[in-house]
């Protein structure tokens, strides 16, 4: 996995300073990054694929039998 930690902004009166991880898998980029917030906000950008185009971005039916089990488990 690639992790990289970007600063969003940066509050210079206050000290404080807004970031976010971004996690990619360099094998698998098509799969798209997942951004973890210092507020524990989680977004998943990808780009969902169509029948036409395979390689082009995530199978939906992936994405939402995966958040299918994770809600069950919870």
């Amino acid at each position: 996995m690639q992790v990289c930690l970007n600063v969003l902004d940066k509050d210079e009166q206050l000290f404080e300073v807004y970031t976010e991880i971004a996690v990619t898998n360099p094998a698998r980029p098509d799969r798209g990054t997942v951004r973890v917030g210092d507020d524990g906000l989680i977004c998943w950008h990808c780009t969902i694929g169509t029948s036409g185009c395979p390689e082009g971005g995530v199978d939906l039916d992936d994405v939402s039998g995966t958040l299918g089990r994770v809600l069950a488990a919870a």
